[in-house]
């Protein structure tokens, strides 16, 4: 839903290598709740934003961590 809502962030997404949306896509499934996995979702695709579509796992590591912290 959320890459339907947002262009640029479908179009990075869909120019990634199929192993690369399986473990996104399993990244932002992972958490029971709803508003995790929201969340997840929307720090996934503003890191594919501000990296040009290339995915820094340390990087986005610590972007989920500050996501959790502020409770977005």
């Amino acid at each position: 839903e959320l890459l339907s809502q947002d262009e640029a962030g479908n179009q990075l997404f869909h120019a990634l290598t199929p192993g690369k949306q399986r473990n996104l896509l399993y990244i932002a499934g992972q958490p029971k709740t709803t508003e995790v996995r929201l969340r997840r979702a929307v720090v996934l695709v503003e890191h594919l934003k501000a990296n040009k579509g290339k995915i820094d796992f340390k990087q986005l590591n610590q972007d989920m961590k500050a996501a959790n912290q502020s409770g977005f």
